[in-house]
């Protein structure tokens, strides 16, 4: 969650749809972030896509969409968590590549 100089990368195929799936543990620092399931998780990325994320046993899981993945490239992307009382926070940016399909 804390900004580091550190950016994690995650990979996937151009024209991966809802087969591939993200799973993120959110920390801060060694800490674990403990989601109760009643935040509102939002996925955004330079690209302009935008979705919904579920949580599932504390983590977010974010399936793959046809407009986060339909051009190859490097995409800045990062996390939304609204909390129910409105209270906002975002993950630190992450990459996300997308390959060249063979």
């Amino acid at each position: 969650m804390i900004p580091k100089k550190e950016t994690l990368e995650i990979f996937c195929s151009k024209g991966d749809t809802s087969l591939r799936r993200f799973i993120f543990e959110l920390y801060n620092g060694d800490d674990p972030v403990v989601l109760a399931g009643s935040e509102t998780i939002e996925f955004q990325q330079s690209n302009g896509a935008v979705h919904s994320c579920s949580i599932e046993d504390g983590k977010v899981i974010l399936n793959a969409y046809e407009d986060m993945t339909s051009v190859p490239g490097i995409f800045r992307s990062r996390l939304k968590i609204t909390e129910t009382d409105g209270g906002v926070i975002h993950s630190a940016v992450f990459t996300l590549k997308i390959e060249e399909a063979a």
